[in-house]
């Protein structure tokens, strides 16, 4: 254990706030106020900064290649669906028009395929923004986080 020797007395002059702020985590991580202080000295000491910031990279990377792996995953399933869908609508087109309008499910389902391609494109765009924006609201908090 450390002896007072071990150490040198020093006078400090923290902001009310921040002082504050220090109990609050001191006593959360069940320290004394001093240790708390002292930890938080040497972590900035034990991490340099181009090793965080290297780390950093890393995570970014990570992310943007689980990002691209997740957005060629969904471009082959649209590209697979709108296959299937295409077929079907080839197939349709066999069908003479007449029969499409006299037989109602065969013209309700017609319909339906038309109108799924649509929204099958604009639902699989809007899923890859929203990702995208995730993606980069947790890239910028970690970077904000770390400075």
């Amino acid at each position: 254990m450390a002896q007072q020797d071990d150490f040198i007395r020093t006078a400090l002059r923290v902001p009310p706030a921040l002082h504050k702020a220090l109990h609050e985590s001191a006593s959360a991580a069940n320290r004394t106020f001093n240790a708390e202080i002292l930890a938080r000295l040497q972590a900035s000491f034990d991490t340099a900064p181009g090793e965080a910031t290297a780390a950093l990279l890393d995570q970014i990377r990570e992310l943007e290649k689980k990002t691209t792996q997740q957005k060629l995953s969904l471009i082959q399933a649209n590209n697979e669906t709108w296959r299937a869908n295409i077929t079907l609508l080839q197939m349709v087109r066999l069908v003479p028009t007449k029969s499409i309008q006299n037989d109602a499910r065969l013209f309700s389902v017609v319909t339906e395929l038309q109108s799924n391609a649509d929204k099958m494109l604009t639902a699989g765009l809007e899923k890859m923004l929203v990702d995208a924006g995730e993606v980069q609201t947790v890239v910028r908090k970690r970077i904000k986080d770390r400075e």
